[in-house]
């Protein structure tokens, strides 16, 4: 999978590294509590638990565009792609915690990446149950990469912009998570214009375009039938 064009033009890897980095942010992000950014933890709390996922995925795409050229991102890339078909099934993705850095990467890259592909594999095991710890994730990301984009001028409109959008679109309105609407693949893109009943469609184009085979954090077809997937996995193509 590639990153969004929009990320991409930012050119989010040439910034400075101008921020510091130890394991006691590592923790702050992991688990930050409402205290630590009132406003944004309400925002995010006034969203359905799908929409506080997409938007903890979107986020994590801004660190991959960060730190890559500076941080082995291949593997992130894979994982990202397999945590977006759990907006539209979860069962698609398996999303193990990483648990380290390859040893040749810069630690002031590797590990805000190694935290942002960790909340995304949280964020998509407690998407499973009830949801909670899910805008945990979505705070921590968006806090994540404002410590180390947040100097971009392009980062600030983009988040108050894609908050803004999910409040209109999927406010919490206490839907139970499987009852949930699902949330478009390229729903944070600048300039994306909402059409109802574009969601679920968006999202099977973009899931009949994966090949299991090339990724090893998504379910095989078969072993989705076999778990009960009711359906076609992967397709029909578009």
């Amino acid at each position: 999978m590639d990153l969004p064009a929009y990320l991409v033009s930012y050119n989010l890897a040439s910034l400075p590294l101008d921020y510091p980095w130890n394991s006691e942010l590592f923790n702050t992000f992991w688990a930050p509590t409402d205290e630590s950014n009132p406003r944004l933890a309400s925002q995010i709390n006034s969203i359905t638990t799908k929409a506080a996922y997409a938007l903890g995925i979107a986020c994590s795409e801004w660190v991959i565009a960060r730190v890559d050229g500076h941080a082995e991102t291949a593997d992130s890339l894979l994982r990202t792609e397999a945590a977006w078909t759990a907006s539209l099934d979860r069962s698609y993705a398996k999303l193990p915690l990483p648990d380290r850095i390859p040893p040749s990467d810069p630690q002031e890259y590797a590990y805000p990446l190694l935290l942002a592909m960790r909340l995304a594999a949280y964020a998509h095991q407690t998407l499973g149950g009830s949801g909670v710890g899910v805008r945990t994730c979505a705070h921590g990301l968006a806090a994540l990469v404002d410590h180390i984009a947040g100097r971009h001028p392009a980062f600030a409109p983009w988040l108050s912009d894609s908050l803004r959008r999910c409040a209109t679109h999927f406010p919490d309105a206490g839907v139970p998570l499987d009852q949930q609407e699902a949330v478009p693949k390229d729903f944070f893109e600048p300039g994306f214009v909402w059409r109802d009943g574009m969601a679920i469609p968006a999202l099977e184009r973009f899931v009949a375009t994966l090949d299991p085979t090339k990724n090893p954090y998504l379910h095989s077809a078969d072993a989705m039938r076999a778990a009960g997937f009711t359906g076609v996995p992967y397709g029909p193509a578009p």
